[in-house]
């Protein structure tokens, strides 16, 4: 269950500039202003520094019993040249919504999609943001594809009162001219591995539950092994294929992705031309992503995703 979230600064330069329609789009990328940095493609106008948009990503809940749900873990999860998906992960937990805390280090046998996952960590709600969901939510759930992982999760479809919880976000903000880019993703385990390192001491309830990585640049800073930076949600980017450059979406820099950002959109299937995932300087000759003629919408995939 993922949501594209603009505020208002962001909203507004969309409406304002009437970049919702493909119409629109097509006449930019034939007039619009020449791109800086890509040749021979043109650019929507820029986004303004106070621009801030959010991607979220929920899980459903039970109310009255255990929901399994997986849970990433970097050691337990080399990369498949295949890519590394949610139903590849080795390890789950149990998110028992009948209690706020749980006593540190409780586990239990728990089910998902009729496997038994034996020793699971239960954690409580109160590790995460969550929200309850009403007639609607539930039904537009049911109705999507999400209600095939609630049957996966804890057997049934959602019911009013049941819980989704925020497994996931990825956030923008444009005081710079390529955006900065943060990702957060839930762990029972938030103090271990890197991830954990330099947390603000003041974040506090279930936001310590949530890892963090971020990229200002394609590049840098470097990796230990001097290869470009590494920036990616496992919940995301972490099913993608390795498409011939290396490692996959465990491997990729969101920057790198959103950089190829561009209308007109490529449907399904065409659009897997746009997912050759790699790091570092954008491959001007060779991905279709920066074929001439193109318009850069500016980082945002919700842009030429969205357009009307």
């Amino acid at each position: 269950m993922s949501f594209v979230l603009y505020n208002f600064a962001a909203y507004n330069h969309v409406r304002s500039n009437r970049l919702f329609l493909g119409s629109v789009l097509d006449g930019l990328a034939k007039s619009g202003a020449p791109d800086a940095k890509i040749p021979q493609s043109r650019t929507i106008p820029p986004f303004p520094a106070a621009s801030v948009v959010l991607k979220t990503v929920w899980w459903p809940v039970a109310k009255d019993k255990i929901s399994a749900m997986p849970i990433w873990d970097p050691e337990l999860n080399p990369p498949l040249v295949t890519g590394n998906p949610v139903g590849t992960w080795a390890r789950y937990v149990g998110v028992d919504a009948t209690r706020q805390s749980i006593p540190a280090g409780e586990t239990a046998d728990i089910v998902f999609d009729g496997q038994v996952k034996r020793g699971s960590h239960i954690v409580g709600l109160g590790n995460f943001h969550s929200i309850t969901l009403d007639q609607n939510g539930v039904d537009t759930i049911n109705n999507g594809p999400l209600g095939s992982i609630a049957q996966q999760s804890f057997g049934r479809n959602l019911e009013v009162g049941d819980f989704a919880v925020l497994l996931m976000t990825h956030l923008t903000t444009k005081e710079i001219d390529d955006w900065v880019w943060a990702t957060f993703w839930w762990h029972d385990k938030p103090n271990d591995g890197p991830f954990a390192a330099d947390r603000v001491g003041s974040i506090a309830g279930p936001w310590r539950n949530y890892l963090l990585t971020v990229a200002y640049d394609l590049n840098l800073p470097p990796e230990r092994d001097g290869s470009p930076r590494v920036a990616f949600n496992p919940w995301l980017e972490g099913r993608f294929a390795d498409g011939g450059h290396g490692g996959g979406g465990l491997v990729s820099n969101c920057m790198n992705c959103h950089n190829r950002a561009s209308w007109p959109r490529r449907d399904v299937p065409d659009r897997r031309e746009f997912l050759p995932v790699y790091r570092g300087n954008p491959d001007l000759s060779g991905d279709p992503a920066y074929a001439p003629g193109r318009l850069r919408t500016d980082f945002l995939w919700s842009i030429p995703d969205q357009a009307q």
